[in-house]
């Protein structure tokens, strides 16, 4: 046997000795468990596996969709086979377990999904665009079922284990992507399907930067935060698009060059460019718990000048990992009420 596959059989079985480790765990702390191994592309060995559960422990009422498999190469080098077997382990997997379930009361799915469907990473075109189908399905199905169907595309950061080898965890370690600890990505996942129910879209990761996987950047970044909600802010009441209350530019763009200013105290005159609104940010919380906001200023490359931008962020996220949904960064409020923007360093790896 060459290298390569005595490798690949020693992979087996450590895989192996680790489900039967995690099957163990979970009987320890009291719940059953049962492990099928199934090509979840297979519809019809699907649905076989799924009618012995049913058999067994009733209608399915949750799905975790966690497969998936890489073969990263450039596009140039990509073959048609390794695109499908990547891109089809996600999406025709998840169209066959939903068409298996269609006719269970599930409550909720949840999709493991990828940053590199945010950020892209080298060699992962059909990875990326398979995760990002997931997150749009995701929010298909909880248009369609419903308010009070939970639908999560979760868009994690590598871990410590699993998919992470120790050669890629030495890229990483290279590229400046911070791995996400196994407990503590049990803890999220477990946050994500209930303390947020409502999102549906999110990424979850170590300090992210804006580089692939969201690795670190070397610029020095300066932050402020401003929190919005009805008591802060009671005019923005009036201020509303289809009843919902919206952020008005002019106020972004007063923040923008009250931040400019922090950052740069000594700085003459200021002006704005190249302001565009993509789109518009409506304030879902304002009423409940309201909303922060992350103005980010990096240093314009060949100049002393300084860019500001603004980040949306909801109060009560945990500072333990970076988490973030859709464009919009999410810090960890601090309960503190903002007024007149204070500049501060931070870690350029808060960037998304």
């Amino acid at each position: 046997m060459s290298p390569s596959e005595v490798g690949a059989q020693v992979g087996k079985v450590l895989a192996n000795r680790e489900v039967r480790s995690t099957l163990d765990a979970v009987r320890a702390a009291g719940s059953e468990v049962r492990y099928v191994a199934v090509d979840v592309q297979d519809a019809a060995a699907l649905r076989s596996a799924l009618d012995e559960v049913r058999s067994a422990w009733g209608p399915i009422t949750a799905l975790v969709h966690g497969a998936g498999v890489l073969a990263d190469k450039l596009i140039a080098e990509k073959t048609p086979e390794q695109f499908d077997r990547v891109f089809d382990t996600k999406v025709a997997g998840l169209r066959a377990l939903l068409s298996a379930t269609a006719g269970d009361p599930l409550r909720w799915v949840v999709l493991f999904s990828s940053v590199a469907a945010r950020t892209g990473n080298n060699g992962q075109c059909d990875y990326a665009m398979a995760n990002e189908v997931l997150n749009k399905v995701a929010a298909a199905e909880r248009h369609a079922r419903g308010v009070t169907f939970v639908a999560k595309s979760i868009g994690w950061g590598p871990w410590e284990g699993g998919m992470v080898t120790p050669a890629l965890k030495a890229r990483f370690d290279q590229m400046g992507v911070a791995l996400i600890p196994l407990a503590e990505g049990a803890r999220r996942f477990v946050d994500e399907i209930t303390a947020a129910p409502g999102e549906v879209e999110t990424v979850v990761g170590g300090a992210m930067g804006e580089g692939p996987l969201g690795s670190k950047t070397t610029a020095t970044v300066m932050s402020v935060e401003v929190a919005v909600d009805q008591g802060s802010h009671p005019y923005l009441t009036d201020h509303r698009v289809a009843g919902k209350p919206v952020l008005p530019v002019a106020l972004a763009i007063e923040w923008m060059a009250r931040a400019a200013r922090a950052f740069r105290p000594a700085a003459g005159a200021m002006r704005l460019r190249d302001l565009k609104v993509l789109r518009g940010i409506k304030l879902d919380h304002y009423e409940s718990g309201g909303h922060r906001f992350t103005l980010l200023g990096a240093a314009k490359a060949g100049g002393g000048r300084r860019r500001v931008g603004d980040r949306a962020a909801r109060q009560g996220q945990r500072a333990a990992l970076q988490r973030h949904r859709g464009r919009e960064r999410r810090r960890p409020a601090t309960g503190r009420a903002l007024g007149q923007p204070e500049a501060r360093s931070v870690d350029p790896r808060g960037r998304l």
